[in-house]
């Protein structure tokens, strides 16, 4: 009768438990991306829209329509005095200049054009964005990149400042 080393059977149960539970999990990483491959569960659908800048401009609310070619934006001035803007940059990780244009409301008039004073919500329209050239899709939650270019009323654009920030929405 030949005796079997008590450490051996040991050794034996140890590995064998970790083998059971390596191939578990590697069963559970694979299936986790083949989900997530497949689009059953899109991380990106689950995210909440948020629309962040600066402290300087806050943005209080946003919307994304295709309808309209527009993005809309609800901004206050946080800056402590009256600024004028001088421009609206909407783009994206491919397109580096969705949309063209900026309004105040519904009007014709261009944002860039006057006193913004401190406190004061504006609703901005930026309009004749081309959603199509970078694929955007209605129902689908896209990210833009937001840059306002701006200088305090009692200076002058050579003392121009940036506020920048991003949106992320679903577009309607």
């Amino acid at each position: 009768m030949i005796k079997k080393k008590q450490g051996n059977q040991k050794s034996q149960a140890s590995l064998e438990y970790l083998t059971t539970y390596a191939w578990a999990f590697i069963l559970i990483v694979i299936m986790i991306g083949a989900i997530t491959y497949f689009g059953i569960v899109n991380p990106k659908k689950l995210l909440p829209g948020r629309c962040i800048l600066s402290s300087e401009l806050e943005c209080k609310d946003h919307s994304i329509s295709i309808a309209e070619r527009a993005i809309r934006l609800k901004l206050k001035n946080n800056v402590g005095e009256p600024i004028k803007v001088i421009s609206y940059i909407v783009k994206t990780e491919t397109i580096p200049s969705l949309c063209t244009k900026a309004f105040l409301g519904e009007t014709t008039g261009s944002a860039a054009d006057i006193v913004w004073n401190s406190g004061e919500l504006l609703d901005v329209k930026i309009a004749e964005c081309d959603f199509a050239r970078a694929g955007i899709s209605a129902g689908s939650q896209e990210k833009f990149q937001l840059k306002i270019t701006y200088y305090n009323a009692k200076s002058t654009e050579k003392y121009s400042h940036i506020a920048e920030g991003e949106i992320l929405g679903t577009v309607q």
